[in-house]
């Protein structure tokens, strides 16, 4: 034995290799540890030698045990709560710094170590599960998570069930968590699952729990097994009328009135008055692209700068499109095109133009974000819930929207058929606005003609990837604006006025035609007052015209009074009355100015 002992330590020349060489040896152990082994058939019990001194080094649980007030005197320590490989580990990590994770021990290993009040160790263990987490062992780590209070592990969790919601609930693992999982999953916004899988998978669950508990796995006792809150938290109403006719009504899981009622909502019979008993809002997923539930009118999609150069969205006037479905839908949103990194605030609603009454709008800001699908920038504004629309009958869809110039699309397609519907929109030539309605107007023109004067008209009727059609629609033009356009490119003339002034200057500016732009600029300079400063000459200038910027300011600080007190000043943009009161020079009361303001 001394022969022994001074062979092994003449091999091993530092401490720490010493250490590691008396690890799980009776070679100076002072005591013995009993725990449990499991096998598939029985349990058995193991011991494990070790070290006082060595355990109390790195443990202060352990210190305690060992050489505290009410210390272990005996030479056998049994440990019921523990297993033979969790503390085995444990122990390599006290003896050496080292530890032989799995997915079998990991959480053993994790329930030791802040047990014993090891942090070095409990951190190696959550680094090795936020590596290692799956969609198959996922559902079986958050309780631990839970139960030792990790956040961060918890939220990679919920991460993961977000982005993986379909993976996760198809696994084995799922149809043995507890009932209190199943209540928190499903009563979470952000799942990647359809509603009716989701369904599919609860019901399952429920029928295993049913055998577990030797139970008669009817409707009645799977509701009562997975309890009202889990029932009440299923969105019924997104699913298709198919879906819940082939899922839901063979379950048996609902009542027969909750039953009566969904079918009235899927007929569209459920009167106003009477709420349907489950939630219509919908789940957002990360993958929120799916071809088949999305109608993609345009055939051509172009980014910001290419040759029609843009799409404007700040021109006072809404986009709208009339279209019709060949078989009832539920539209759950309307997707928008943006621009990268782009803001848009956004009220969009759907008309029934028979009754001109709104049956949904939406109302928000939007930061845009890729559409993988389709390859461009875009936002979507989802509805709070998805709203039925009947076939065969015109709707409006009108959206009216405020930001940066974004993609576009070209081609827009009259009928085109997604997801087993087909879509058919009709749509006007130009708009006109008036202070009642909206209406459109066409105006005939000449090719030849368009394209002397104007690069943008030469590049849409003979570029390469010039326009076939006969009819062009225009929606970010008004009538009067586009017919002045349209006057000086056949005869050099032009009759401008307050009314048509911006808009005409924004189409000189969009079709490239420098010597209109310059008789705008110029009626500007000579038609500016104190009533319209604010509203039409100001805004250009900041843009285009510093000289008339100037005159403006002027005009500003010698009638600011009269400026300040006209019913245009009512309508100006926040950014316009800041620039006005950070102004030293003007004429007109401090108490006159706050009530301006006020108002």
């Amino acid at each position: 034995m001394m022969a022994a002992e001074e062979n092994w330590r003449e091999k091993l020349s530092t401490i720490a290799e010493r250490t590691k060489f008396i690890f799980n040896s009776e070679l100076l152990s002072d005591v013995k540890f009993v725990v449990a082994v499991s096998t598939d058939e029985s349990e058995s019990k193991k011991v494990i030698p070790a070290h006082k001194f060595v355990l109390a080094l790195s443990s202060p649980v352990f210190f305690a045990m060992f050489y505290g007030q009410m210390a272990e005197t005996g030479d056998a320590v049994s440990l019921p709560d523990c297993e033979y490989g969790g503390l085995l580990e444990l122990f390599r990590f006290l003896y050496s710094d080292e530890v032989n994770l799995s997915g079998s021990n990991v959480m053993q290993v994790l329930y030791l170590a802040k047990k014993y009040m090891v942090p070095p160790l409990a951190e190696k263990c959550r680094e090795y599960l936020q590596d290692n987490l799956t969609t198959s062992n996922v559902v079986s780590i958050l309780p631990h998570a839970q139960t030792f209070e990790d956040k961060d592990l918890e939220e990679r969790w919920w991460e993961m069930i977000g982005k993986q919601t379909k993976e996760v609930v198809a696994s084995d693992e799922f149809d043995t968590v507890d009932r209190s999982l199943i209540e928190s999953v499903v009563k979470k916004d952000e799942l990647n699952v359809t509603e009716v899988e989701l369904f599919k998978v609860v019901d399952h669950w429920a029928t295993k729990e049913c055998e577990r508990q030797g139970l008669t796995s009817d409707g009645e006792t799977k509701r009562r097994i997975l309890g009202e809150d889990v029932v009440k938290e299923i969105r019924f109403p997104l699913m298709s009328d198919k879906e819940f006719a082939s899922f839901v009504l063979d379950s048996n899981i609902l009542t027969p009135l909750e039953v009566a009622v969904m079918v009235k909502h899927y007929t569209g019979v459920l009167p106003e008055e009477e709420c349907l008993p489950f939630s219509q809002a919908l789940r957002r997923g990360e993958s929120k692209h799916h071809d088949s539930n999305r109608c993609y009118r345009f055939s051509k999609i172009l980014q910001v700068g290419t040759i029609y150069g843009r799409w404007s969205y700040n021109r006072g006037n809404p986009d709208r499109v009339n279209f019709i479905v060949n078989n009832p839908i539920k539209l759950s949103g309307i997707e928008h095109f943006g621009s990268e990194g782009g803001q848009y605030t956004v009220s969009t609603r759907v008309n029934d133009p028979t009754s001109n009454v709104s049956v949904v709008k939406r109302s928000g800001t939007y930061t845009s974000e890729w559409d993988n699908a389709k390859n461009f920038y875009g936002f979507d504004v989802l509805f709070d819930h998805p709203v039925r629309l009947e076939a065969n009958k015109q709707y409006e869809l009108v959206s009216l929207i405020k930001g940066p110039v974004s993609w576009y699309g070209e081609g827009g397609q009259t009928s085109i058929k997604s997801g087993g519907v087909r879509f058919t929109f009709t749509r006007g030539k130009f708009a006109v606005s008036t202070d009642e309605s909206e209406s459109k107007k066409v105006i005939p023109a000449h090719k030849f003609e368009l394209d002397l004067s104007s690069h943008v008209f030469f590049a849409m009727f003979y570029g390469q990837i010039a326009e076939t059609k006969n009819s062009i629609e225009l929606p970010d033009c008004e009538y009067e604006g586009l017919l002045e356009l349209l006057r000086f490119l056949y005869s050099d003339e032009v009759n401008l006025n307050g009314s048509n002034v911006m808009q005409l200057l924004y189409l000189a500016n969009k079709y490239m035609v420098p010597s209109v732009a310059e008789k705008c600029r110029e009626y500007l300079r000579d038609n500016f007052t104190a009533s319209n400063v604010f509203i039409i000459s100001l805004p250009h200038a900041q843009k285009y015209d510093k000289d008339l910027e100037g005159r403006c300011w002027e005009l500003i600080e010698k009638q600011t009074e009269k400026v300040v007190t006209s019913h245009e000043f009512d309508t100006v943009d926040r950014s316009l009355v800041e620039s006005l009161l950070k102004k030293e020079m003007m004429n007109a009361t401090e108490v006159e100015l706050f009530k301006a303001v006020d108002c």
